[in-house]
């Protein structure tokens, strides 16, 4: 256990990354009455109790047994000698509603964990003889976090609004996906990414991707691919085998949760992991020393700049006439807001409003990324034989309700947290020597999915995408559909006709495609959109979103109750609701949506059963003795 000492020179050496973070650091008196906290455990004979207990034992003298409402109002009769000690309101009103009790822990104790959920057994994956003529080309699937619909170059096209070059220039000798449809919000994304299924019948309502279900790099080592994952995870973090290692890559460097600080690599989302400390992973053990370069600030390391230099080395030591996979999913354009100098410069102010010039410098810094493994895999001799899968995981958070809250999704409706297509029409594309020229610079506007990758994928790597599991005959099948032959024009439409983008009653539905042949023989299509429940809001941004007109209090919910109708096709910001004059449509998808969302897994009345749930006590137990990193704690 560190000293209180030390404990208080490392608050004062780091209080700017602590306040950075967020952390709830108000000033260093604050901070250090963290540290007293943390050593006394609120014990009143320990160094005699934190600042605050001090001076309300000095003024309040009954405060630790007299109950909540009385300990509030001797403090405010005393607000103002309190405030002299450094006792102010926000800490009164904790230390009131949860004094320290006699023993050495101010909480009553935890109940303790629960026990484990009963996982299934993983399906075997034996090694196997690709098919016969399969490519297997390089493959990289680049997913960019947060990105929005207008925070790219080439859907945002005035000049300056977006300084996203290599994205540009990749489009122009690539495909883009201008219905590529995604969760909401990032891992359901994910695992349907990795999985093949679609969110509500892998991630949508538990806490990881279930064991008995083969993740694509496991499929790929099946034929002989090398796979790697870098960035972030998100699909289970407390068990060995929960691990991107645990579930078919060769190896690993980047964070299990969902989120962190850029520049130290710390979360401090205890209710994702049970404690807070360093999530940077890699492979089979904490990434020590992964975090510390001589460029950053305070001697760490901007989190995108770790992952470049991880994909320059798995480049450099790979074999190219063996095939890889690479799972690329950098940490911007997350929050917290936080760029580097030059990059937040791109947009200057007064032009560009503070927040914008932070996300989109966020923006500026995945694309950089993505150029510098462009040309990674070009000079390696790797790129006239990759196809590069370049997605968002979802819309760009626009609303207060989502994290960061500074996304742009112009002209499209609504964001992350949402269904509108803001939330879920995600910007993609495919670039890569592998496409062939006559594909360069197209579009492609059938209906996609993200969970189509995993078949599409298995399809060019030779190896069946079916997913059957011998041990558990209730994981569900795979969705994924094979969309290579519609990429490359073999086929004139893609196979996937619907959606079920969530089964959920707030912001769950679906999107259906009509096509109607007219008597000059030429076809129209319809998409038709359901949306139930209440979103989180509604509006619209414009090309410049956020900027100095930006007023998140006017936010509001939207509330479809039974069900929205829209036509994105011919309405794809959805500004027109047809539920009252589309009826029986809306009915059509309805009952449609009712039948599908009938087989979701795993069904309401076991979620509990599946989630793994957090154990605060062996968290904290791992983090100290692993130097404050976090890893799969329950496997220890």
């Amino acid at each position: 256990m560190l000293s209180l000492d030390i404990c208080f020179a490392c608050v004062e050496r780091n209080l700017a990354a602590l306040n950075r973070g967020h952390d709830g650091c108000l000033g260093l008196a604050d901070a250090r009455d963290h540290c007293n906290i943390g050593f006394n455990k609120g014990d009143p004979t320990a160094s005699g109790g934190t600042g605050c207990e001090k001076a309300l034992t000095k003024f309040c003298p009954a405060w630790k047994t007299e109950g909540t409402a009385k300990c509030e109002a001797c403090a405010k009769q005393n607000q103002q000698q309190l405030d002299k000690e450094g006792c102010n309101a926000k800490k009164i009103k904790i230390k009131c509603s949860s004094p320290p009790g006699p023993g050495p822990s101010p909480v009553p104790p935890s109940p303790g964990p629960k026990p484990l959920p009963d996982f299934p057994k993983a399906p075997p994956a034996p090694r196997l003889t690709p098919k016969s003529g399969a490519p297997q080309p390089h493959i990289i699937m680049f997913v960019v976090d947060d990105e929005g619909w207008a925070n790219v170059g080439y859907k945002n096209n005035a000049t300056g609004n977006v300084h996203t070059p290599n994205q540009n220039t990749l489009v122009q000798t690539g495909v883009i996906l201008d219905r590529h449809y995604i969760f909401r919000w990032c891992a359901p994304t994910r695992s349907a990414l990795m999985t093949g299924r679609l969110p509500y019948h892998v991630r949508e309502k538990v806490d990881h991707v279930s064991r008995g279900m083969t993740m694509l790099p496991r499929k790929l080592q099946q034929v002989g691919y090398a796979t790697h994952q870098i960035g972030k995870w998100h699909l289970g973090s407390q068990l060995d085998w929960m691990v991107p290692a645990g579930r078919g890559f060769n190896t690993s460097l980047g964070y299990l949760a969902g989120a962190e600080d850029h520049w130290t690599q710390r979360q401090d989302r205890s209710k994702v992991f049970g404690c807070t400390g360093v999530d940077l992973y890699e492979t089979a053990a904490p990434a020590y020393g992964k975090n510390q370069s001589s460029w950053g600030d305070n001697g760490t390391s901007y989190g995108s700049y770790i992952y470049d230099a991880e994909f320059k080395r798995i480049i450099s030591a790979h074999e190219k006439s063996q095939p890889i996979f690479v799972y690329y999913a950098i940490q911007v354009m997350h929050a917290p807001q936080e760029v580097p100098g030059s990059f937040y410069n791109l947009y200057p102010q007064p032009e560009f409003f503070h927040d914008y010039a932070i996300q989109n410098g966020m923006a500026a810094i995945g694309d950089q990324v993505l150029g510098n493994m462009t040309k990674t895999l070009k000079a390696a001799g790797m790129w006239e034989n990759t196809l590069v899968i370049h997605t968002t995981d979802n819309g760009g958070p626009a609303g207060e309700a989502s994290s960061g809250h500074s996304g742009n999704n112009w002209p499209l409706r609504g964001g992350k947290t949402n269904s509108f297509d803001g939330g879920i029409r995600g910007a993609a594309f495919l670039a890569g020597g592998f496409l062939p020229t006559a594909l360069h610079g197209t579009t492609l506007t059938g209906l996609m999915h993200g969970c189509d990758w995993y078949a599409t994928v298995a399809g060019l790597a030779g190896v069946p995408a079916a997913d059957p599991n011998p041990y558990d005959a209730s994981i569900p099948p795979i969705d994924s559909l094979d969309m290579w032959p519609f990429i490359t024009r073999a086929v004139s439409k893609s196979p996937r006709t619907e959606i079920v983008f969530s089964s959920e009653s707030d912001s769950g539905g679906m999107i259906t495609e009509e096509l109607s042949l007219k008597s000059d023989g030429t076809t129209t299509r319809k998409l038709w959109k359901l949306l139930t429940g209440v979103s989180s809001y509604g509006f619209w941004q414009g090309p410049r979103y956020p900027n100095a007109t930006t007023d998140h209090s006017t936010e509001k919910e939207v509330d479809c109750g039974g069900g929205c109708l829209f036509e994105v096709e011919g309405d794809p910001s959805e500004y027109v609701n047809l539920a009252n004059t589309e009826k029986a449509k809306l009915t059509e998808l309805q009952k449609l949506w009712n039948t599908r969302i009938a087989t979701a897994w795993p069904t309401s009345n076991d979620t509990n059963n599946w989630n793994v749930g957090t154990d605060p006590t062996a968290c904290t137990k791992y983090t100290e003795s692993h130097h404050g990193f976090i890893g799969p704690y329950l496997s220890t």
